[in-house]
């Protein structure tokens, strides 16, 4: 079915991009379960993921699993945990487990493989608590915010090409650095151009007068020294 809005696009670089991101992922993991996972951790993954999938679907659920369990010396058998065992070769090249030093300080006189009916939730989170110690998501956080990166920095390449088949930075780059050539050529002709301004003539320097003297001030005279006024006579009533 073709796009309704424009011709099928295939996605090609971006496909390739998320399955690079994921191939990346793997390898970063992978190189975290050799060198930082410890022997117990590695031994017990596949039945503590089977143990999950089976008790996330039922509480009482039961599957019959065979762990490697160290045997004390009264003949107690429990599951090991942490540093206790390390990998080996055994006489024939086979691969083999054996104690180490804090193994052998735990009580441990050998190690068994023991093959019981086990609960699978039961069996899960007592690995998640003892063997994993609720770390085993935590070690994929590094190798998913690399992962992350690399998408972030490959997505802006490969959506473009497969968005735009004639895209390319190049051009682009270039459509940008030839503009900006038109823009400085288009401002030096203009200059050019200007007809010359002539430089701003200077106003002319007006001397400072002095203000007009004011007339001078006459001292009033004081009501003494002032003439009688003329009165007129008060016309009688007859």
């Amino acid at each position: 079915m073709s796009d309704w809005y424009g011709p099928r696009r295939y996605w090609k670089w971006t496909r390739r991009t998320l399955i690079a991101a994921g191939v990346f992922f793997c390898a970063l993991y992978v190189q975290s379960y050799r060198n930082e996972w410890n022997a117990a951790e590695r031994l017990d993954l596949w039945v503590y993921l089977e143990s999950g999938v089976w008790g996330s679907l039922s509480e009482e659920s039961s599957t019959s699993y065979s762990l490697l369990e160290g045997v004390t010396a009264k003949k107690r058998a429990l599951l090991v945990t942490g540093d206790e065992i390390e990998a080996a070769t055994g006489p024939n090249g086979e691969p083999m487990y054996r104690l180490t030093a804090e193994g052998s300080r735990a009580g441990f006189a050998r190690l068994e493989w023991q093959t019981h009916q086990y609960n699978d939730r039961k069996l899960h989170d007592f690995m998640r608590q003892w063997v994993y110690h609720d770390d085993i998501y935590e070690s994929a956080r590094r190798p998913f915010f690399w992962a992350l990166g690399l998408l972030a920095l490959l997505l802006p390449l490969a959506v473009p090409k497969d968005r735009w088949p004639q895209f390319s930075y190049e051009k682009q780059w270039q459509k940008l650095m030839d503009f900006i050539e038109r823009r400085r050529r288009a401002a030096a002709l203009a200059k050019a151009a200007a007809p010359a301004v002539n430089p701003p003539v200077p106003a002319p320097v007006v001397p400072l007068q002095s203000p007009p003297n004011p007339p001078p001030v006459v001292a009033a005279k004081p009501p003494e020294a002032r003439p009688a006024a003329a009165k007129k006579p008060r016309p009688r009533f007859e």
